[in-house]
């Protein structure tokens, strides 16, 4: 039995996704599974450590452009001193200039080749740049071996300046033999093999697919909807095979549930909710969900598959702390994002810290840089710079227990992996009452406060949700012993997510396909 996860995602900022993916690494791990995990597009070396950092080793890392160039799965080892050497050897050069992450060599003063160094580990190869001229003409890639290069010529702007444009990309075989290359064909792109075959984006999937021959013996899970393209074409070669599509986000929206997204059923699954018939089972990270994702699907007149309730994260040891935390201090971690609703939790802080000022906010976590100005400059703007920070996005597993509370005023969350890390660690809560992370986190007046919200609101309706919060914020800090009580309870709650706990759901799963 082989379990695939598809896929690993590359060009985003860092989303609970992705560490769902990790978390699951080591249960399939101490479960003795066979499993990999596929990249949609050919990977790139930050992307892959990334990964790593999360827990899942680089040799079970697989995507199409590996199977397509013999490779197997991801390698890291491509030598500086090797690539430096035979660089020496075929190219004519009369000068070399190392530096710490790059070695650059010259020719009659002019720059011929950058060798960029792998920013993990410097005695690796990123990739290698090749110049006419002080023109970029060749980049080359390197991942186990030249993985693939790009070739440019050299156009003029509207100003006479130069830049590249590329022209194609080439990959190549382990043995340095080329595999296909990808060009624009009348405004198309294909992937042109040595043989004369042409395939499409779609027909590579589909290849790609089709060679790992699933069987009834093996699993994909799939964490990422993704677009129709591959969604169909997993559909079509996923033969006897169980396939698992894992909910990571709301599946459904109320009218003004979420800023960035249209009303109602979540275009994401879209595909999903068409082709369920296709589906072994669905996986979500509550109860609560599980029973409006079947009601959903009734009303799309839809095909239910089981629906299993698995949390997307875990605890691996809950401790209770006794150290001292930061008097009336509150802390958020999240991705600095509009349906987060930071803006709120900063206007709530302010209005608190006006009749209590030793009030503070600690804000974790990045975002887009329009979004982040924006939060800025609204501290700015509130003159709350002093006791409103933030701390970037920097790894908080350990720092949450430093806090005696965490606020959020997310619109929604289908788990909420910083609400475990913060309940486990005991802090007490202020949120919205919205489904679907905060009602299973946060028990009103047992380990904090639950706010009603209704989507379906005025425009003065964020400064009566800012008056409320303000005031939970206040009553949180007025009573210690109240508070210690809170964040016992929140110790109690985070019990149900231990590790082994998670790991008898996982089993069962896997045990019943």
């Amino acid at each position: 039995m082989t379990v695939y996860s598809i896929g690993l995602l590359q060009g985003y900022l860092p989303n609970g996704v992705d560490n769902a993916q990790g978390y699951r690494e080591r249960f399939f791990d101490d479960l003795e599974l066979n499993n990999y995990y596929i990249f949609f597009d050919a990977p790139i070396r930050k992307y892959i450590y990334y990964y790593e950092s999360l827990g899942i080793p680089h040799n079970k890392m697989i995507s199409p452009y590996h199977y397509f160039t013999k490779r197997g799965h991801v390698s890291l080892n491509d030598s500086k001193d090797e690539i430096l050497d035979r660089m020496k050897q075929t190219i004519r050069y009369d000068e070399i200039q190392i530096e710490d992450d790059y070695i650059t060599l010259y020719y009659k003063n002019k720059r011929i080749l950058v060798i960029m160094l792998d920013d993990h580990n410097k005695d690796y190869v990123e990739r290698v740049l090749y110049y006419k001229d002080e023109c970029l003409i060749r980049t080359e890639y390197y991942l186990g071996g030249l993985f693939y290069a790009e070739m440019y010529e050299t156009r003029k702007n509207n100003d006479g300046s130069l830049y590249a444009k590329k022209i194609k990309r080439t990959y190549y075989m382990i043995d340095g033999r080329v595999a296909f290359e990808v060009m624009d064909i009348n405004g198309k792109t294909y992937n042109c093999f040595p043989d004369g075959r042409k395939m499409s984006d779609y027909e590579l999937l589909n290849e790609y697919f089709k060679a790992l021959k699933f069987s009834e013996k093996d699993i994909l899970i799939v964490d990422r909807p993704g677009n129709q393209m591959f969604a169909q074409a997993l559909f079509e070669n996923k033969n006897d095979s169980k396939l698992l599509c894992v909910l990571h986000s709301e599946h459904y929206f109320e009218v003004n549930q979420d800023p960035q997204t249209a009303l109602y059923l979540n275009y994401e699954y879209y595909y999903w909710y068409k082709c369920s018939k296709y589906i072994d089972k669905f996986i979500v990270s509550t109860q609560e969900q599980k029973e409006c994702l079947i009601k959903n699907l009734e009303e799309n007149q839809s095909f239910i598959p089981d629906v299993a309730v698995i949390p997307v994260g875990y605890k691996l040891h809950i401790e209770e702390q006794d150290k001292a935390r930061k008097d009336n201090t509150l802390i958020t971690v999240s991705r600095l994002d509009g349906r987060k609703r930071l803006d709120l939790i900063i206007k709530s802080v302010v209005k608190a810290h006006i009749q209590n000022t030793k009030i503070k906010l600690d804000i974790y976590g990045k975002g887009t840089e329009q979004y982040t100005l924006f939060l800025h400059n609204l501290v700015n703007e509130l003159n709350a710079s002093d006791f409103i920070n933030f701390k970037g996005h920097v790894n908080v597993n350990d720092l949450y227990v430093d806090y005696p509370a965490y606020i959020t005023a997310s619109m929604w969350e289908t788990f909420g992996l910083t609400l475990l890390e913060a309940c486990s660690s005991g802090c007490a809560f202020i949120g919205l009452d919205v489904r679907y992370g905060n009602r299973l986190f946060i028990e009103d007046e047992k380990n904090g406060y639950l706010i009603k919200y209704d989507y379906v609101h005025d425009e003065n309706y964020d400064d009566y949700i800012t008056d409320e919060m303000s005031k939970k914020i206040l009553r949180l800090f007025e009573d210690k012993e109240r508070l210690h009580r809170f964040n016992l309870h929140s110790y109690e709650i985070s019990k149900r997510f231990t590790y082994d706990e998670v790991l008898k759901l996982w089993k069962s799963l896997i045990c019943d396909l």
